[in-house]
């Protein structure tokens, strides 16, 4: 019980995402080289994207039918 009460805690206060500018992105570490190619194309100057935005774009760009 007490880890189910411990994960209730952790979720509850969990901060939101946090959203960040394309150049913030780019600079990301977590990114290879290929990746940062596809986010320097995907992603607006003007616009803040959070992690689950800039995943969910990647996602879609990499099953998307070539035409």
């Amino acid at each position: 019980m007490q880890n189910r009460e411990m994960h209730d805690r952790k979720t509850q206060s969990a901060a939101p995402d946090i959203a960040y500018a394309k150049g913030q992105w780019l600079e990301a570490k977590e990114w290879n080289a290929c990746e940062r190619d596809m986010l320097h194309a995907l992603l607006q100057e003007n616009e803040q994207y959070t992690k689950a935005q800039v995943y969910a774009l990647l996602q879609h760009f990499l099953i998307q039918e070539v035409k």
